[in-house]
């Protein structure tokens, strides 16, 4: 999607956090997390001008280091979503 394209769904959907480049949470050193989160972060919030508070865990992954660093970054709406959904929504 293109940043307009972001900006237009932002008018009538949350626009959530999902990592940068949809790393497995929880197999990667916390640094990279931190750095993952907050650059997806900013990019959403410059893209729709809106505070970007929702997170959903890439490939449903998680650990409680995870957990405590999204509660610290300000991201509190953690959702999970499963590829028989996605699925769904694709046909």
């Amino acid at each position: 999607l293109s940043s307009n394209d972001v900006f237009e769904l932002s008018k009538t959907h949350e626009i959530a956090n999902h990592t940068r480049s949809h790393f497995w949470n929880e197999r990667i050193p916390v640094d990279q997390m931190v750095t993952q989160l907050i650059d997806c972060k900013n990019a959403l919030e410059d893209m729709t001008g809106k505070p970007v508070t929702g997170y959903a865990y890439p490939n449903g992954k998680y650990n409680d280091e995870l957990l405590a660093l999204l509660k610290a970054l300000g991201l509190f709406q953690m959702t999970k979503a499963f590829q028989a959904s996605v699925q769904a929504l694709i046909l």
